[in-house]
This record gives C-alpha cells, structure tokens and sequence, in this order.
C-alpha cells in the first residue's frame, strides 16, 4: 500500500513538473526554428490551456511507463532502471528533434515565396505538435526498452 502512495507521489509530481516546464519546452521548442519571417499564429483560445495540460500528461506518463516496462520485464535492479528511464527519454527528445527539423524546414520552404515587405506568413501554433511527437517518442522508446530486455530476461 505504501508502494502505491509512493507511485501515486511521484506521477503527480511529475504532472506538476510538467505543467511549470511546459512554457520552457515551448519556447525552447520554437527557438530552435530559428525563422523570424514567418509569425506563429493561434486560433482557439484554449489552445495556450490544453497544449500545457497536453504536455503535463505527457510528462506525467512516464512513470506509468516505467511501471509497465518494470512488470513487462520483470527486472529489479537500479542500474536497468537507469537504462530504460535513458531510452524512453532519449527517444523521445530524438523524435520531438525530429519535429523542430522538420518544421524548421517546412518554414524556410514557406520563407522562400516573398510576399512583399509588409505581408509575413503565418503558421498555426496547433499544427507544431511538439508535445505529440515527445509522446510518440516516449512510446517508442517503452517499447524498445521492453524488446531489450523482455529478451536479456530470457537469455539469462
């Protein structure tokens, strides 16, 4: 019973800390696109409200996903613990690198057709989906880390 307060503990931190760091991966997000002719644009007023409750739950999950890789595998030492938690959240940040890239890309096409001085081009803030692919990545990697060592549990 302990062990669940404690699990129930820590998902909720992790929600918290989700909730406060989502301004910093926005930003930081939007920074590496690096892209001044081309203005972000939002059309629904909740979009700012869900995106940080979106990437809360996101943050939030990945104990729930260390929880099932833990039960998957049956391991119980700190050290493949440590792995896992390193793949889960390296794949997750290659695939939100993969999004700023590719955006980064799509909005230097959208640079290249000069509308004139005073008209700048606008992408929709919704379309990003930097939280989405951060979430595809972590799947990504909860899989993989089950494969690796679903496998190792049955080699030894």
């Amino acid at each position: 019973m302990q062990k669940t307060f404690k699990f129930i503990g820590l998902v909720l931190l992790f929600l918290i800390t989700g909730f406060y760091l989502h301004e910093l991966f926005h930003e930081l997000s939007l920074s590496q696109i690096e892209n001044t002719e081309i203005q972000f644009i939002t059309s629904k007023m909740n979009t700012r409200f869900l995106s940080r409750v979106t990437f809360a739950m996101i943050i939030g999950s990945l104990p729930i996903q260390y929880l099932i890789i833990e039960k998957i595998t049956k391991f119980r030492f700190l050290y493949h613990g440590l792995i896992v938690f390193l793949i889960i959240i390296s794949s997750g940040l290659l695939l939100w690198l993969f999004r700023v890239y590719q955006l980064k890309t799509e909005l230097m096409n959208m640079g290249n057709y000069s509308m004139g001085n005073d008209i700048k081009s606008a992408f929709p803030i919704e379309k990003t989906n930097f939280s989405l692919y951060l979430l595809l990545g972590f799947i990504i990697g909860m899989v993989l880390s089950i494969f690796i060592f679903k496998k190792r549990a049955k080699s030894i």
